[in-house]
């Protein structure tokens, strides 16, 4: 997720707000006292918060996109003869479920990202081990790691 903009309130909250096809969208992650959060943690928890927020509408919107194309496809087999009916209707389908499908599984990964970071201990080896128990595909094993490593260093995309 790009053009986060953050920023810092006196009561040690961050907060993050982007704009997603001019609708925007807003979160925090508050750093309590003895916590041992660093500044690039809550950038880090704001980030995912957002994307699920992001995530949750493109879902939304995907759904309502496969109920009309069902919709349109029950009107085909209902007001044509079946020679005359479209197969790429059928094909719309599929290509929307397997998007609403990626839009499930980003929603999943955005929400054990926000669970590894927010409820550790504040060190890097457990939560890599939170990580790796989740039982992840690589890729999206290896995108969390990436996304600790990054806060290691300090940066946070």
């Amino acid at each position: 997720m790009r053009n986060i903009h953050y920023g810092f309130s006196s009561n040690n909250t961050i907060t993050g707000t982007v704009v997603s096809k001019g609708e925007t969208f807003t979160a925090e992650a508050k750093l309590c006292p003895g916590d041992k959060y660093s500044e690039e943690l809550g950038k880090l928890i704001v980030k995912y918060r957002l994307e699920i927020k992001q995530r949750r509408r493109d879902l939304r919107n995907t759904e309502e996109v496969i109920k009309r194309l069902k919709e349109i496809y029950a009107d085909e087999h209902n007001n044509k003869d079946f020679s005359e009916i479209s197969k790429h209707w059928m094909r719309f389908i599929q290509d929307a479920s397997e998007e609403r499908k990626s839009q499930l599984e980003n929603i999943a990964f955005a929400k054990t990202a926000l669970e590894v970071l927010s409820q550790g201990d504040g060190k890097v080896e457990t939560m890599i081990r939170k990580i790796v128990k989740k039982h992840y595909s690589d890729e999206r094993t290896i995108g969390l790691l990436i996304a600790l490593v990054n806060m290691v260093r300090g940066e946070v995309q």
